[in-house]
């Protein structure tokens, strides 16, 4: 990797979003209100990823002229929706959890008709090249589905597990991204990675609740996304299957069985080891499978803008 490229696209945008969050969990002012700390979680990904990217795209248009414009626009999306789930949810209690869930599913699967009105298109082009409206609406199914479940552990394990385990997964993802030879994927992968592990060690020593509803909102939109667009979007090899992207975000759903009178029996300390371990064993089976990809250079993907223009439909 370049210089210039982990100077401007990984190492600024994580330095900002990390900076962004450390200032939300530990200055006095910020800290007393309680909206913003529920959401400056998920405020410090969407910064961090839109910073990445306009290193690499500059500032995302609206409406997109290619598909993977729309990762662009993912982080001032997190943004809106970490501070929408703060204040509906969360203290205006406007929203029950399960409606503000499927209402951020329906409207990320509507984004290309949103896209199409606003443009002078003869007909509406999908989110990533070869998804047909079946799967736009799974999509959106997914994302209703994740954001409920997410929600319900964060109230359930607040502190610093789940910041640790956002970023065993999106470090997952950025080494199987660049296997599948999405090279700016595995970057904002790698961005939102580090901002999540650094989030684990500011919350750590500013007291910090945890990652809260905002937070959590917007981290569903990073899991379900991402992985997404990047099977859509690269040609990757034989090896690196479909469902490996099902198991890198899906491993987080190992922590519901460990909702239980045994594992509040065990010393704080060992429940958050063993729960690590648990969500770690199919992050482990995948990087398994692919970092020998990434040592044989055996991934035929690209990440050259006229093939990027070519995928998009």
């Amino acid at each position: 990797m370049e210089l210039s490229l982990f100077l401007y696209s990984f190492l600024i945008p994580t330095l900002f979003g990390a900076g962004l969050l450390a200032l939300g969990w530990f200055l006095p002012p910020l800290r007393r209100r309680k909206t913003l700390q529920v959401a400056m979680f998920g405020i410090a990904l969407g910064a961090g990823l839109l910073g990445s990217f306009y290193a690499e795209s500059g500032l995302p248009v609206f409406p997109p002229p290619r598909s993977d414009a729309w990762i662009g626009w993912l982080g001032p999306l997190m943004v809106v929706v970490a501070l929408a789930a703060s204040l509906l949810v969360n203290n205006a209690r406007v929203l029950r959890l399960e409606l503000f869930g499927i209402l951020l599913g329906a409207f990320v699967a509507c984004l290309p008709l949103f896209a199409w009105m606003a443009s002078s298109a003869s007909a509406p082009k999908s989110l990533f090249p070869g998804m047909s409206g079946a799967d736009h609406a799974m999509l959106g199914f997914m994302i209703a589905f994740a954001a409920i479940v997410m929600a319900r552990l964060q109230e359930a394990r607040q502190g610093t597990l789940l910041p640790c385990l956002l970023a065993l997964v999106f470090t997952t993802g950025s080494l199987t991204a660049l296997a599948a030879g999405w090279i700016t994927m595995g970057i904002l992968f790698g961005v939102v990675a580090a901002i999540s592990g650094s989030g684990a060690l500011i919350g750590r020593f500013s007291g910090a609740s945890g990652i809260g509803i905002g937070g959590a909102m917007a981290a569903v939109l990073l899991l379900v996304i991402l992985p997404v667009a990047t099977w859509c979007k690269t040609s990757p090899p034989d090896d690196l299957h479909w469902w490996f992207w099902l198991m890198i975000p899906g491993s987080l759903l190992l922590l519901v069985p460990c909702e239980n009178r045994w594992f509040e029996r065990l010393p704080a300390l060992v429940a958050f080891w063993v729960r690590v371990v648990f969500v770690a064993l199919p992050l482990v089976y995948v990087l398994v499978k692919v970092v020998p990809m990434l040592a044989g250079g055996s991934s035929d993907g690209t990440d050259e803008f006229e093939d990027m223009m070519k995928l998009y439909e």
